[in-house]
């Protein structure tokens, strides 16, 4: 491993990421580690792996369970040691990307034998604004946690499979073991024994050696075996489905190519990005993505001599599998979703592509490349600000998702709580009129006008709320009580949905 590479890893890691520590708790961090009591006592560690990552906080969901002891396990250990200052939180994810921009260089080393392509594609893996997002997010921790084993089951595999005349079984031990803690951080580790046979299918290994590839897909039934044990039924079940296969398969490929172009030009970055559904697989979009499919098909064929490139392709392509399943695992977006951490391992194909074209430029390739990584490291610096606090997080995602949303009730709480009530206002008739003569829409112009001082009004909005949607809501009933007592009356609600 050339050590100037980790050297300079290092040292761009300080220079980029050094502002995004002193960034708060932001989204789903308040559910996951200021509100999650799994953290709060060493007495709650068995529970660590007896629950599913939200089962705390939402309640057990009927389908798509996340079963992720090993994120949950090192919020715990990071709360032993930091409490709850975010810095410590966030240190351990920079770190963690750190580890692997550094593991990647030394697997990419082990396949391509050369220090530039290694060198070049782990950098721009490790500032590139996507993957960066992941680093200063901190419930992102799954993926990068997942990326650590699934790199490290990769290179241990790798020493193993060259070891013709000695093969070591402790390194095929290993590699199986740490195959197993990717599964436990990261659902997406179900894809590994694929990433293995790419590399067996790029050592030009003999047919008979892919027989060790059967292992990964036995831990495989193993990992849902445990998830059955342990959820029932709902750890096996995904969400409904919205759309039949063959439109699943075009909107998957729709979403790959604007992957393609994301990672390429990383602009606007935010939670919950999304494209329109594609509903016909005769439609005119749909036709182009199966031109750009048959086109990109013939470049694979054409290229397939260029080691670099069609393992970049396939790398790309293995990676992204599992957006082929969940792509509308969220209806209350009403779009195709293509999450932005989705495409953190799969990054990688796109990297070693990227630097093979620029590569066959002698003179000008090497420039561009440089440009490209002070670019892509800028916007990285310039998206720390982005995760400082809620009220950035939520305004950016409502920003860039203006269909019916949910989330722009937290930017209206957020307003609120910033005292600026101008913003909270326009945001409060913006969600009303998305969700108007509803029981939240009443609940919203409740929080507006409590806040607002305006108790009366608050109080005529909750009651409304309730008569709408009446039953267990203790927030609705403790506001309401709160309003009476402020106005001076004494009647006082109770809340008999128990």
């Amino acid at each position: 491993m050339n050590k100037l590479t980790v050297v300079i890893l290092g040292l761009v890691c300080f220079a980029i990421y050094f502002s995004a520590l002193s960034n708060g708790f932001v989204f789903d961090d308040k559910a996951l580690i200021v509100s999650n009591p799994l953290l709060k006592s060493p007495r709650q560690l068995s529970q660590i792996f007896k629950a599913g990552l939200y089962d705390f906080w939402a309640g057990p969901a009927l389908y798509d369970r996340m079963y992720r002891p090993l994120q949950v396990l090192s919020y715990w250990m990071d709360y032993r040691i930091w409490g709850l200052r975010p810095f410590g939180f966030r240190l351990t994810n920079i770190l963690l990307h750190l580890f692997n921009s550094i593991l990647l260089y030394y697997l990419l080393s082990l396949i391509f034998k050369e220090n530039k392509l290694p060198g070049f594609v782990s950098i721009l893996f490790f500032i590139h604004p996507l993957n960066s997002s992941l680093a200063v997010y901190i419930s992102s921790r799954g993926d990068l946690l997942s990326s650590f084993f699934m790199f490290l089951s990769m290179i241990l595999f790798l020493k193993y499979i060259r070891r013709d005349k000695e093969r070591k079984i402790e390194l095929y031990a290993l590699s199986l073991f740490t195959a197993s803690a990717a599964l436990l951080c990261r659902e997406n580790a179900v894809i590994l024994f694929l990433f293995i046979a790419l590399i067996m299918l790029t050592e030009k290994v003999k047919t008979r050696d892919y027989r060790f590839v059967i292992p990964f897909i036995l831990l495989n039934l193993a990992y849902f075996s445990l998830r059955f044990y342990i959820f029932g039924y709902s750890g096996l079940f995904m969400h409904p489905e919205i759309l039949s296969f063959p439109l699943r398969v075009v909107n998957f490929f729709n979403i790959v190519f604007r992957y393609l172009w994301l990672l390429f030009l990383p602009l606007g970055l935010h939670l919950f990005r999304g494209t329109q559904f594609i509903l016909k697989p005769a439609a005119a979009n749909a036709m182009i993505i199966w031109a750009a499919v048959l086109l990109s098909a013939a470049i694979v064929i054409r290229s397939r001599k260029n080691k670099p490139v069609c393992f970049g392709i396939f790398w790309f392509l293995t990676g992204l599998l599992p957006v082929l399943f969940f792509l509308d695992g969220y209806p209350m977006f009403h779009q195709a979703m293509m999450a932005e951490s989705w495409v953190y391992l799969s990054s990688t194909g796109f990297f070693i592509l990227f630097f093979s074209l620029l590569s066959k430029f002698k003179n000008i390739g090497p420039v561009i490349l440089c440009v490209f990584v002070i670019f892509y490291g800028l916007l990285s610096i310039a998206n720390n600000a982005y995760w400082n606090n809620d009220l950035l997080v939520h305004k950016r995602i409502v920003e860039y998702n203006l269909e019916p949303n949910p989330v722009r009730k937290d930017l209206i709480d957020d307003y609120l709580a910033a005292g600026l009530y101008e913003d909270a206002l326009r945001e409060v008739k913006n969600f009303s009129s998305y969700c108007p003569a509803t029981a939240l829409s009443d609940v919203v112009w409740g929080n507006y006008y409590f806040a607002t001082g305006q108790i009366t009004k608050a109080a005529e909005s909750y009651a409304l709320a309730l008569r709408k949607s009446p039953g267990k809501n203790f927030f609705l009933y403790q506001r309401l009580n709160l309003c009476y007592k402020m106005m001076g009356k004494e009647k006082t609600l109770v809340n008999n949905a128990k």
